[in-house]
């Protein structure tokens, strides 16, 4: 006879999985909706396990959404409260991934290397790559190209070592080591990553990750100064942010368009795409003017 607790966990379940699916496919109103439910469900539930995990899982659905202070709350609590190894790997590394975010680095490189220790202790060869991932990340954003293309290369071995269908995260660190090279001036040697990263973000209709890798090949391109290509893809991926409310996307592929206009000597459809990027910073007093007079590409990451 199934109980009411039963069916509980058994809609909590199905919440998730629907939830990763809308996360896979760059559906993140649709995640973050299936993540409120579940994390509701969980706390009726009376689990403690089980809302533990969906306050995790809800905390990644707010990262992707941008929500970088609330994705940080309950995570804490988490790693410190959790019983559970793969919950406290799991808690750990989205914790980290909020701080990085919000420039917190020194914090977010502890708790990821305490997300990497669990994930050893586990032998679980999946989160130690996402693990290496996060940490290039941490390394990227601290200046450390080298370090950070290092734990690139360590968790792009270990996903290509791993049997079954990886492509939606092979797609992610593709992207990131392609980008890091193309941030130490290799862009040649990158452009194959970050075209190999946007072939399996198609191929698994994760239009979050195609946006990215659009984003970074128009990087690239531009550095070459191959503004056709360039534009085709910073457009692509503008189209992408702009139907799914990406707004990191959106930010960076003005500026690419403004950049790349202003190289071609179009001051009017320059002005046009800066005006939409000082749209989103209200608090930088001329911004629009600052980047019609620099060059700045070489000194931004997008990541």
């Amino acid at each position: 006879m199934t109980t009411a607790s039963d069916r509980r966990i058994e809609a909590y379940h199905t919440l998730q999985r629907q939830c990763r699916e809308a996360v896979h496919h760059g559906r993140l109103d649709r995640a973050g909706v299936l993540a409120r439910r579940a994390l509701l469900v969980a706390n009726h539930s009376g689990s403690s396990s089980l809302f533990h995990q969906a306050t995790t899982n809800h905390s990644m659905v707010l990262l992707e959404l941008g929500a970088l202070a609330e994705a940080e709350k309950g995570l804490r609590e988490v790693v410190l409260a959790s019983t559970d190894d793969e919950t406290i790997c799991r808690a750990a590394f989205y914790l980290a991934s909020s701080l990085r975010r919000q420039k917190r680095l020194g914090r977010a490189h502890f708790f990821a290397n305490s997300a990497v220790e669990k994930a050893n202790d586990l032998g679980d060869a999946i989160w130690r790559a996402r693990c290496h991932n996060l940490l290039g990340n941490i390394e990227l954003n601290r200046g450390g190209l080298g370090a950070a293309q290092d734990e690139y290369r360590r968790a792009l071995a270990i996903w290509e070592s791993q049997p079954g269908d990886h492509r939606f995260a092979l797609a992610i660190v593709l992207d990131n080591l392609g980008y890091c090279l193309t941030l130490q001036k290799r862009i040649r040697e990158g452009l194959p990553y970050l075209a190999r990263a946007l072939a399996c973000a198609r191929q698994v209709h994760d239009l979050r990750t195609e946006a990215e890798c659009r984003q970074d090949l128009a990087h690239a391109l531009l550095g070459l100064g191959h503004a056709g290509p360039s534009r085709r893809n910073a457009l692509a991926a503008l189209a992408l942010a702009e139907k799914l409310n990406y707004r990191d996307i959106l930010q960076n592929c003005f500026y690419i368009l403004g950049e790349l206009a202003a190289q071609e000597g179009h001051d009017e459809e320059r002005d046009r795409w800066f005006t939409r990027l000082q749209t989103l910073f209200p608090d930088v007093p001329h911004l629009r003017e600052f980047l019609g007079l620099f060059n700045v590409s070489d000194l931004l990451t997008f990541h």
